[in-house]
């Protein structure tokens, strides 16, 4: 996962857009087997400082697997780079405001028994 973080970054660096399809394809997929990887704070870490905010390709791959993996927010290694990184903080919270709503929409569209 790092590596394709690191290659999409120097994608945006280099403005190079062609360049960034492969590493998001190769993220998403590797992030599927890899979330609880001991790297895994490094591999946000790296994200989130080598990209601007607004690249939100690999950050919402991120934060979508954050939201729907439990426990993941009780590793170390995650709550660290939480704590360092506010926009992190942010995007998970503006996620999990979504999924309230969300579940409270569904909940108000269920009939009464």
């Amino acid at each position: 996962m790092l590596m394709h973080a690191k290659v999409f970054a120097a994608a945006v660096k280099y403005m190079v857009p062609s360049l960034k399809q492969a590493p998001i394809a190769k993220f998403k997929s590797a992030i599927l087997n890899n979330w609880n990887h001991h790297s895994f704070g490094l591999v946000l870490k790296t994200m989130y400082t080598t990209t601007p905010d607004l690249e939100m390709d690999l950050r919402t791959i991120v934060v979508d697997t954050m939201m729907n993996r439990e426990g993941m927010l009780d590793k170390e290694c995650v709550e660290n780079v939480i704590h360092e990184i506010p926009t992190l903080a942010y995007q998970l919270l503006k996620a999990w405001k979504l999924k309230v709503e969300r579940d409270n929409q569904v909940d108000r569209n269920m009939p009464a028994e």
